[in-house]
């Protein structure tokens, strides 16, 4: 298996884990739980590569542990912000500046 992969599975189980409560009582009582979970997955959807190694993971992901994986795919994974945001950002920084 891949570096790549690997973590990813990580990264799923771990957010999957930290959704549930401290009572689990063991690991097979975590998979019992995430199995038919779905997990989102926001990633840049503007290379066939990239796209297709998702469609990949999900397809192990699917298979291995009956986890579904939905790829949402961004336009740009860069943040943007609106006019009324950097307003509101302006206004919070005289606010600190303020006191």
């Amino acid at each position: 298996m891949s570096k790549s992969l690997n973590y990813f599975i990580f990264t799923i189980f771990f957010l999957l884990l930290s959704s549930f409560s401290a009572s689990a009582n063991s690991w097979e009582d975590i998979r019992k739980t995430a199995k038919g979970q779905t997990v989102y997955w926001n990633a840049w959807g503007g290379s066939e590569e990239i796209n297709a190694y998702i469609s990949w993971v999900g397809s192990r992901v699917k298979e291995d542990h009956g986890v579904t994986l939905k790829h949402v795919k961004l336009a740009s994974t860069a943040m943007r912000f609106h006019a009324s945001s950097r307003k509101k950002q302006q206004d919070a920084a005289v606010m600190v500046r303020s006191i």
